[in-house]
C-alpha cells in the first residue's frame, strides 16, 4: 500500500550549472562536488522514509535521468516558469496521487529523518506545515490540500520575509486554514558563509548521521572553511 505521504525533493541534475550564489562567494569546482554530497545525503534521506512516504524527485535541468541519486525515487519534471509556479505544478502532481503532499529542497543536508518530522501525524490537525530557514523562508512546506497557484507565484522569494508573507496570505485568503511552523528551524546552503553552519550542526548531529552525511563532515573539515581559504 503506498503512503498517503508524497514526499519530493527539487533538485538540479548535476550536469548543469547550479548553487550559482555559493560559487560566487566559494568556488565553482568546490561548489559542484558541495552539491553531489547534498544529492547523496537526499537519497538517502528519501530512502530511508520509504515505509512512512512515497519519494519522488522534482528535476530540471538537461542532465540525465539516469543518475544514480535518482534511483531510489520516481521522478517528476519541474515543469517551466517560476519557483512558484514549479512548487504548484510539483505539489498537484503529488496531490492527485497521495493524500498529503511534501517539498524540500536538495540543499539542506542536516535535515532530521523524515520519520522524525511526523507530517502525516501534523497534517492530521494542520492544513499547511512550514519548515522555518533562518534566512526568513522555509525548507520545507507541506500540506493536506492544494495551495492556491495565485499565493504559490505572488510571494517573493529568497528574501527576509518571504515565510512570514506566505502565512500572511494564506491566513487572509481562509481564516480557518490551520498553520503548523513548529518544525526545526534550519538553514539552506546559499553562500559561503553557511558552510561553518553546516559543518558545526553536522558535528552537533553524531553520531546519528548518515553515511553521506558523515562523508560530507569529512570532506567539509578538508576545505579550510574556518580560515575562508579556499582548497
Amino acid at each position: 500500500m503506498i503512503s498517503s505521504l508524497g514526499t519530493v525533493v527539487f533538485a538540479r541534475t548535476p550536469q548543469n550549472v547550479g548553487k550559482s550564489r555559493l560559487a560566487k562567494t566559494w568556488n565553482r569546482a568546490a561548489t559542484d562536488t558541495f552539491y553531489l554530497h547534498c544529492l547523496d545525503c537526499a537519497a538517502q534521506w528519501l530512502q530511508e522514509a520509504t515505509n512512512h512516504s512515497a519519494g519522488y524527485w522534482a528535476l530540471t535541468g538537461e542532465g540525465s535521468r539516469q543518475d544514480i541519486f535518482w534511483k531510489s525515487g520516481n521522478i517528476l519534471e519541474q515543469g517551466a516558469g517560476g519557483l512558484g509556479e514549479r512548487m504548484a505544478s510539483v505539489s498537484a502532481q503529488l496531490l492527485r496521487r497521495h493524500d498529503f503532499w511534501c517539498l524540500v529542497g536538495s540543499d539542506i543536508p542536516q535535515m532530521p529523518a523524515l520519520t522524525e518530522l511526523a507530517l502525516c501525524e501534523r497534517l492530521q490537525h494542520s492544513t499547511f506545515v512550514f519548515g522555518p530557514s533562518l534566512d526568513g523562508g522555509f525548507w520545507l512546506v507541506a500540506g493536506r490540500r492544494a495551495l492556491p497557484l495565485d499565493i504559490w507565484t505572488t510571494v517573493p522569494y529568497s528574501c527576509s520575509n518571504t515565510l512570514e508573507k506566505m502565512i500572511s496570505a494564506l491566513i487572509t485568503r481562509n481564516t480557518k486554514w490551520q498553520i503548523d511552523t513548529s518544525l526545526p528551524l534550519l538553514n539552506d546552503i546559499d553562500h559561503y558563509a553557511d558552510l561553518l553552519y553546516l559543518f558545526k550542526t553536522l558535528q552537533e548531529m553524531r553520531p546519528s548521521l548518515s553515511r553521506p552525511q558523515s562523508r560530507l563532515l569529512e570532506w567539509l573539515g578538508n576545505q579550510h572553511i574556518f580560515t575562508g581559504e579556499e582548497k
